[in-house]
């Protein structure tokens, strides 16, 4: 991983333990590595940890989560409890038949003398691992039949092979939560006979958080895109949309060098042009020195004196018809498929007779890169490919998936005059998706992946199709993946309410009243990567030029928001009839121009690249019907004018109406409404991972608005009585507070948070008391004596109740077994410093 600055062997001559050994350790997020599903954003991951001290029992960040969990970082301190087994006799409580203790050589030893089966060899385990994850390991060399290894962990046998019996030697472990007090060797044949060594029992301390939501949603990926968080890749097919283009082919463009053509008939090479002539039937032309393979070329040059007859452009030794270049002087564009799957060289040549035509600036360059044609159906004709379906070939990208796996195949059939008949999509070696004559359409399908390879596939029916903007992404059912967010660049755990999105058309802007104007759908490419936002063109008339979709909803406080793009025009949203309140939005200059209205509760724009903004309008609503009217405006203050309009454009993705204070990411609808189901994150760590008597709660943070979705939202370490550790945003309010609560009484301290940033925000605790840090000052101390607590579990929400659950961005959670000193808490809630000797330069210490 990078980032190695930040080890305590990078530091130089200062040691880690001149400043309370506080170190990054690479084995950390290793460990995080292997124990998760999903990993990413390493860096920003590294980045977190180096301020953290090595005695942080467990430590959160955006990094690894699997389905139904957030997993943690626990740095690699030895484990609460290693046991082991001693190969004494007296130490197993029972030993049948053929099993015996060989004390001397350390071994448990099986013989080949049974009466039957299920004979066993028993060692008893520790009463008080009972409900910890334990991990059983052992050495076996089995020279005869076979044997099972029965767990305390869970019902029925472990072991390999079927029916789940270890018949060979070898290495094994195995990890379980303990619901029992022994474990058992036993024999699955009578002539078993082998011996077993090494036998290890290990808790396995695990901190990650039980994480569930139920639904899909959104984040902004590490590329910047908006997509679902069900998708588990970026996009597998390369050049999906045929537009990539190549380098040059030819060696000699413009003509300038006859040695590089080999010459047929009367044809010549001078003066910077190929004079392609003759007056009978014979062949004639020019062949090129370089090669072409089994792959499409666009031609491109020009004609000039033209007088008569045709000329074509093939690979030597292809079976397909030449590509002709149109007989009649001007610039040409033509596209050529190669079936030879070696390399040839091309040529252009007579196709009619007599011929006499000279050509100029002949390019040749490959498209359709990264994909491989088997056959000669196939071609790329306007950036788009031709499948011209008259026997069975394929259009192949190799190597770029995985069998059984589930991808989002995403494709368009264009609206071309000569589309008839159909075509298959393979997902390995199957015929998995058939697709009949639907031009114009957008076809999008969940397929399953019988092979590695993506085929486009020909049938033997006769028909021309053309299909662009080809999209694989891999997909998974699983609706309990937590979401790493990268909206503001960085990555952080997204954690959000339970939202719904009102408006049933929230990306297919053509089911909208429209005044004014008109939709051109999938016109652009929006900020998901995909080629689906759409255009508002407005008209010349002197009207108001809107969107509008009318929805009817329960009085209360709701949230528009909408993904603009374009600068023509500034754009307003105005809910009229329902509300007093708009907001008048100046694209260009990423700002907000005007808002207000009695109802008006905030307005705020986003920028999200690639000219995309997301703006949004927090109001209240006054009746049940809520009109989400965007004026397309000539005026910086006027929310809904009437103007003369000039044709200008703007396109628009995502449109969404919430209930609620703020606006959460977006929730794509494609006829009826979509709700998000609330993410929640607890029961992290046990008992074993808390100290009662001293230690430190620290969290990095972020909420950009003080509205909150409940009274208070809130990061806890606790128990169901309430003793507890807590850390808690109040609902419209500015403040924070830190509170520790137990049987001796319950203190707080309040400080201003800031919202719209991280806060780091740490809570030491002792027995004199406890105190907060606050982005990097001592914010509030309390002396009163803590007792009582009874520490079990790190949730984000109230500690013994289901409400108050924390919503926002996450980039670090971490509980330290120890109180910290003044300068570590500084150092940890500060900006942080890559070295001891960079603290010291910035704090004017003495290094002594």
């Amino acid at each position: 991983m990078p980032n190695e600055i930040y080890h305590r062997s990078n530091w130089g001559e200062s040691k880690a333990e001149d400043f309370g050994d506080v170190y990054y350790d690479h084995a950390a997020t290793n460990k995080l590595y292997n124990h998760s599903d999903y990993y990413e954003n390493s860096d920003g991951t590294d980045a977190t940890l180096k301020d953290l001290n090595n005695k942080a029992s467990i430590v959160l960040t955006p990094t690894a989560y699997s389905d139904g969990s957030l997993n943690t970082v626990i740095p690699p301190y030895a484990p609460s409890y290693i046991e082991n087994v001693a190969f004494v006799t007296s130490e197993w409580s029972n030993l049948q038949e053929s099993w015996s203790i060989d004390e001397t050589n350390n071994k448990l030893v099986a013989e080949a003398t049974w009466t039957g089966f299920n004979k066993s060899a028993q060692y008893p385990i520790s009463e008080t691992l009972v409900g910890k994850t334990v991990k059983f390991s052992f050495d076996a060399v089995v020279t005869a039949g076979k044997f099972h290894f029965i767990s305390p962990f869970s019902s029925g046998n472990v072991g390999y092979g079927s029916p789940n019996y270890i018949n060979q030697s070898g290495s094994y472990s195995f990890t379980y939560v303990a619901t029992g007090s022994s474990v058992r060797f036993r024999n699955k044949s009578t002539d078993f006979a082998g011996e077993i060594t090494n036998i290890r029992i290990e808790v396995i301390e695990e901190a990650d958080f039980d994480f569930s939501r139920g639904s899909s949603a959104t984040r902004v990926n590490e590329q910047g895109l908006v997509e679902d968080v069900q998708i588990l890749s970026g996009e597998l097919v390369q050049n999906g949309n045929f537009e990539q283009i190549g380098s040059e082919i030819s060696n000699d463009v413009g003509f300038n060098n006859p040695s590089n053509w080999t010459l047929t008939g009367q044809s010549t090479v001078s003066n910077g042009k190929a004079h392609i002539v003759q007056s009978d039937s014979s062949n004639t032309g020019i062949t090129s020195s370089t090669n072409i393979i089994n792959k499409t070329y666009k031609i491109t040059g020009v004609v000039s004196d033209y007088v008569s007859g045709s000329v074509g452009f093939a690979s030597l030794g292809s079976t397909n018809p030449r590509a002709a270049i149109p007989s009649q002087n001007g610039a040409f564009t033509i596209y050529y498929t190669s079936t030879r799957s070696t390399p040839s060289t091309w040529n252009i040549q007579r196709i009619t007779s007599p011929c006499d035509l000279k050509l100029d600036n002949v390019s040749v360059k490959e498209v359709g890169q990264n994909w491989t044609i088997s056959g000669d159906n196939f071609s790329i004709v306007d950036s788009a490919l031709r499948i011209n379906r008259v026997t069975n070939t394929t259009f192949i990208q190799q190597n770029v998936l995985t069998s059984g796996k589930k991808y989002k195949v995403e494709f368009d059939v264009l609206d071309k005059a000569d589309n008839s008949g159909n075509f298959t999509v393979r997902l390995g070696s199957n015929n998995v998706y058939s697709v009949s004559d639907y031009e114009g359409t957008k076809f999008s399908k969940i397929l399953t992946s019988s092979g590695t390879d993506f085929r486009i596939y020909s049938s033997s029916n006769n028909g021309v199709i053309y299909v662009d903007n080809v999209s694989v992404k891999e997909i998974t059912d699983d609706t309990d993946l937590p979401r790493i967010d990268f909206t503001d660049g960085t990555g952080s755990l997204l954690l959000e309410p339970q939202r719904t999105n009102s408006v049933p058309y929230s990306n297919d802007f053509s089911q909208h009243a429209l005044t004014g104007g008109s939709i051109t759908s999938d016109d652009i490419v929006s900020p998901d990567g995909s080629v689906n936002a759409d255009t508002f063109a407005e008209d010349t008339n002197n009207s108001q030029h809107k969107i509008r979709e009318d929805i009817s909803v329960t009085l209360g406080t709701y949230t528009m928001s909408c993904f603009v793009k374009g600068t023509d025009r500034f754009i307003s949203f105005y809910p009229q009839g329902i509300s007093t309140a708009y907001a008048v939005f100046d694209i260009a200059n990423e700002n907000v121009t005007a808002s207000g209205g009695s109802d008006y509760v905030s307005s705020d724009i986003q920028n999200y690249g690639s000219g995309w903004y997301r703006c949004s309008l927090t109001y209240n609503v006054d009746t049940g019907t809520s009109y989400t009217h965007i004026y397309l405006s000539n005026s910086s203050t006027n929310p809904s004018p009437t103007y003369t309009g000039n044709g200008s454009e703007m396109s628009f993705y995502g449109l969404q109406l919430e209930a609620g204070d703020y606006p959460t990411s977006y929730i794509p609808t494609s006829g009826s409404t979509v709700t998000r189901s609330a993410d929640i994150a607890n029961n992290s760590g046990n008992a074993d991972l808390f100290n009662d008597s001293e230690g430190v709660l620290y969290a990095e943070i972020k909420k950009d608005s003080n509205a909150l979705d409940n009274a208070f939202s809130m990061i806890t370490i606790g128990d169901a009585l309430n003793n507890r550790l807590q850390i808690a945003l109040i609902d419209n309010s500015n403040d924070f507070d830190v509170l520790v609560g137990s049987s001796s009484g319950t203190n707080n301290i309040s400080s201003a948070f800031n919202y719209g940033s991280y806060n780091k925000i740490a809570l030491s605790y002792n027995s004199s008391g406890f105190k907060v840090f606050h982005d990097g000052t001592l914010v509030g101390s309390d002396s009163n004596t803590i007792s009582g607590l009874n520490l079990q579990e790190l949730k984000f929400r109230f500690a013994n109740n289901t409400s108050y659950d924390f919503y926002g961005d996450v980039k670090c959670v971490a509980v330290f077994k120890e109180a910290l000193s003044n300068d570590l808490l500084e150092r940890l809630t500060g900006e942080g410093y890559e070295s001891f000797r960079l603290l010291a330069e910035a704090n004017n210490y003495t290094i002594i």
